[in-house]
């Protein structure tokens, strides 16, 4: 049986390669967000996580100030930087030391190995997907925990040490690491599937789908949401669900630059972070986004579209989460003032339906 199952392991892989060199077009591997979103959500929680420093009164010795400052305030260098290291880890790199400290030097092997249309980082990428099942749920938040306790780690040395630049950046790439899989756990794809026990090519198909029709998850904090994936980051209808990952993300910086700038106690346990990300199989309580769409339609900007009551419901729509969301998760569905449909209609960062 084994051996049966690592020849269809293989026969997938070669299937793989045989449609990128010869399809045409590249087809899109099993990722949970592309590289340019995992470089937005990294950068965007670094921010987010800096803004805390700012705001906060914990800065207080002269020594904390200076380390606030240089890595947080002068310029959006670090954040950039940490936003490419998430994008390069998982996907392009399977461990910590697989990514350059030098980030100039990074930044642009990251640029090359993105460059799909060269064979030899497509079959390097296809390589790190066939073991790739630690970037789906439940496992994901278990690698992130592994790697994000050894950042915690090698920041506190880097503070004892007084080495800011080298040792930081040590720190740095290794939380990067390990928030590739923080983000990953909040795909839609990524989660109702158990992808180390799954054939690649049917796992890739679950992934598509789910990537582009969305789902709804829930954390240990008890809320829930709907949330899209791969491809699907910036979409109007995954606007919670990228909220609720970049504030997780978020979490797991800050107790990185805590531990650097600050050095007194811990600002938060992985354990506590574990109730920001989406509970093991939680999307199960809820229905998901039927099967009857229009495969043709699906990939337009404004996916994914459901066939909803004789009509089309896009996620773009100003009562999408009045109409689908809504009532799938026992919200009211009392009618909307005119002020919350204007702020539908526009998108606004907190939607009415999803205040409680």
């Amino acid at each position: 049986m084994r051996n049966a199952f690592s020849f269809i392991r293989l026969r997938s892989f070669a299937a793989l390669i045989l449609a990128i060199m010869g399809g045409g077009t590249i087809p899109t591997l099993a990722q949970g967000w592309v590289t340019a979103e995992h470089i937005r959500i990294g950068e965007a929680s670094y921010h987010q996580a800096c803004e805390y420093f700012r705001r906060s009164d914990v800065v207080r010795t002269a020594e904390q100030q200076l380390r606030a400052a240089r890595f947080c305030f002068q310029d959006d260098t670090w954040a950039r930087h940490y936003g490419e290291i998430t994008a390069y880890s998982g996907d392009y790199a399977a461990k910590p030391e697989d990514i350059p400290t030098d980030f100039a030097q990074m930044s642009a092997r990251l640029e090359d190995l993105s460059d799909w249309s060269k064979v030899g980082n497509l079959l390097h990428r296809a390589l790190l997907a066939l073991k790739d099942g630690t970037h789906f749920q439940p496992h994901a938040q278990a690698q992130w925990s592994q790697y994000h306790r050894r950042a915690l780690e090698r920041a506190e040395q880097a503070r004892r040490d007084q080495n800011d630049d080298h040792g930081f950046r040590s720190a740095l790439i290794i939380n990067g690491f390990a928030d590739h899989f923080l983000q990953d756990a909040f795909s839609a794809g990524h989660n109702g599937t158990d992808r180390k026990n799954t054939i690649p090519s049917l796992q890739k198909v679950y992934h598509d789908a789910f990537c582009c029709w969305g789902r709804f998850l829930g954390d240990g904090l008890g809320n829930t949401w709907f949330t899209l994936g791969d491809g699907g980051l910036d979409k109007p209808c995954n606007r919670e669900g990228k909220e609720r990952m970049i504030a997780a993300a978020a979490e797991s910086v800050r107790s990185i630059l805590w531990v650097f700038i600050i050095g007194e106690g811990a600002y938060k346990s992985p354990e506590e972070v574990f109730a920001y990300l989406p509970k093991r199989y939680a999307n199960q309580n809820y229905r998901v986004i039927p099967p009857a769409y229009d495969k043709e339609l699906c990939p337009r900007p404004d996916f994914p579209i459901i066939r909803y009551r004789g009509r089309y419901l896009k996620c773009s729509d100003a009562d999408f989460f009045e109409v689908y969301v809504d009532p799938q998760l026992g919200r009211s569905a009392r009618p909307p003032t005119a002020s919350e449909r204007q702020r539908w209609q526009t998108f606004a960062p907190r939607m009415a339906p999803y205040l409680r």
